[in-house]
């Protein structure tokens, strides 16, 4: 498991757990920001929306989504990168 996310009805606050067994920062970034999306955007979900498959699937690319655009402004990606080829990218 890499992530979870929860609101505590005892405290009224959301409690986000990440995995410390991540080699990578920008994966525990990533992770952190995807679990942000569902507090922020999936609060009031019920548990039959997310034993739907096909809903599940939705939101988990909502969340997915919403942690790419955090971490990758398209604007910023756009002004570094300088040519469309992979040794551009490298560069």
């Amino acid at each position: 498991m890499d992530a979870f996310s929860q609101w505590s009805d005892r405290f009224g606050i959301p409690f986000i757990m990440l995995s410390r067994d991540k080699a990578s920062a920008s994966r525990q970034r990533f992770d952190a920001l995807h679990e942000l999306a569902h507090v922020l955007l999936h609060r009031k979900v019920t548990q039959e929306h997310l034993n739907n498959r096909t809903t599940y699937k939705i939101l988990e690319k909502h969340a997915d989504q919403f942690a790419s655009f955090m971490l990758l402004p398209e604007r910023d990606f756009l002004d570094e990168l300088y040519a469309p080829t992979l040794d551009g990218m490298l560069s």
